[in-house]
């Protein structure tokens, strides 16, 4: 077991903020043959894991047989980073990727494939901007306010961000935002945890350090730009041209990946700029801290 997640028999409670549970199930399921249902089917797992069980279990009796069915959906996540753990597929990267040169020069980089599984616990950033839309636009509406130049700016907002979350996870810190790990938690998917009516007030506006669970996607490199745009397109648009009446496929198929990588390198979608990784999120959480010793009522001291 790596050092974020000790062997104790103390329960592992963490705070899930999202968790893609068919991705993180499907992946259990590779690890371990299947994905277990029931209590009984992770007997022997670590003392985290097993006391996490029991709080699930609670006092077993004969009478009540259906306990042997409990659901383990919420221990997923737990499962995955045991046994990808064990198995060395998993890299926690928490300590060594927070070094902006480790990004620009291309050290850590080297060391990243998609497909990679990484835990880092870094400063988080969640942006729901369709939530910040809807509450200005009710504001509107509520005061009778018609700004054009209010409704450009939402539009402007809708149009970029649409109806996802944003998950950009900042090794180096807030003040480092393109050393990151940039994901998408898409909309019209039931996640587990995941509640954004409730997510403001859960973490603030701020960068939190939250645990994500990831996995990666896509690793950019630095691209030199030998030819504009305009003229890559100038070149595709002379070769359909060319086809006469029939189209070239090959032609109009390199005119739209331009076209999408000219939305990319202008900020028009959500994509990763060198030296920024992209990756699918799994599991995004923050551990809970054992209760503290507070003091007896009168036992402070009076102050002066």
């Amino acid at each position: 077991m790596t050092a974020n997640v000790p062997e104790t028999d103390l329960p592992d409670l963490r705070e899930y903020l999202f968790v893609d549970v068919p991705r993180v199930r499907m992946l259990v399921s590779q690890l371990r043959g299947g994905a277990p249902e029931t209590t009984k089917s992770v007997t022997g797992r670590s003392g985290r894991l097993r006391a996490s069980l029991k709080l699930l279990e609670g006092e077993r009796t004969s009478q009540r047989s259906e306990e042997d069915t409990l659901a383990l959906s919420d221990l997923y996540v737990s499962m995955l980073e045991e046994d990808a753990d064990a198995l060395g597929m998993l890299s926690d990267l928490s300590g060594r990727a927070n070094k902006p040169k480790f990004w620009k020069r291309g050290g850590l980089r080297r060391s990243l494939e998609p497909g990679m599984l990484l835990r880092v616990t870094a400063a988080t950033r969640l942006m729901d901007a369709s939530g910040f839309v809807r509450i200005w636009r009710s504001f509107e509406a509520a005061t009778g306010d018609d700004d054009d130049e209010f409704k450009e700016m939402m539009a402007m907002v809708e149009a970029l961000y649409g109806e996802n979350l944003a998950v950009t996870v900042m090794p180096c810190g807030p003040s480092e935002p393109s050393s990151a790990f940039l994901g998408v938690i898409g909309h019209g998917t039931d996640y587990a945890a995941l509640d954004r009516a409730s997510l403001l007030s859960r973490i603030g506006p701020d960068t939190p350090n939250l645990t994500t669970i990831m996995q990666l996607a896509r690793v950019p490199t630095e691209r030199e730009n030998t030819r504009t745009t305009n003229t890559l397109v100038a070149d595709i648009m002379r070769r359909l041209k060319a086809a006469g009446n029939s189209i070239d496929r090959n032609a109009f198929d390199e005119f739209l990946f331009e076209m999408m990588r000219m939305t990319e390198d202008h900020g028009l979608q959500s994509a990763p700029r060198w030296p920024a990784v992209a990756m699918t999120p799994l599991a995004i959480y923050r551990q809970m801290p054992a209760a503290p010793s507070l003091p007896d009522e009168g036992s402070e001291p009076e102050p002066v």
